[in-house]
């Protein structure tokens, strides 16, 4: 299964699906937050690595940050 705790050799029928006991969590997961998916953020509360600048910031590089093409800003902000 997907999530499977140890290595396997990938050529089992479930090797490419989840567990009945990871599908129940997931699925318990998704219940309990999917009502803030499609919540709009509040656009007053600053966000490390949304790429955007917020006022508290001096940059945002993103997720991945922008070590590579601006040395002072990494993925922390």
């Amino acid at each position: 299964f997907i999530m499977y705790p140890f290595a396997v050799s990938g050529y089992d029928e479930n090797n490419d699906k989840f567990s009945p006991c990871s599908r129940r969590y997931i699925a318990a997961a998704l219940v309990a937050r999917s009502k803030m998916c499609f919540e709009a953020l509040s656009s007053n509360i600053p966000l490390c690595g949304n790429g955007v600048i917020d006022t508290e910031e001096n940059c945002d590089g993103g997720g991945m940050g922008l070590s590579g093409f601006d040395p002072c800003c990494s993925k922390d902000c």
